[in-house]
């Protein structure tokens, strides 16, 4: 189908994509390449995970705990 059928079929509520039949059950990819991939994810998820926080995010975190801990405390001096 080309590129004018396809928008027309999705103007006219029709479906585009491969049959039922036509679709591959299974992953597209084999055991060994998924664990390959999943490794190399985990490790760079690991590293960014294991950096040190920039002290002006730390500083951000710290003023905002403060206006919680505020408002905290107006909100429960209002409701006595």
């Amino acid at each position: 189908m080309n590129h004018v059928a396809k928008r027309k079929a999705l103007h006219a509520g029709k479906a585009t994509g491969p049959r039922e039949e036509e679709r591959v059950a299974g992953p597209a990819l084999n055991d060994n390449i998924q664990e390959q991939i999943g490794a190399k994810l985990k490790a760079l998820f690991d590293e960014s995970v294991n950096q040190a926080v920039p002290d002006r995010f730390v500083e951000l975190l710290q003023a905002l705990a403060e206006t919680e801990d505020g408002a905290d405390t107006t909100d429960r001096d209002e409701l006595s």
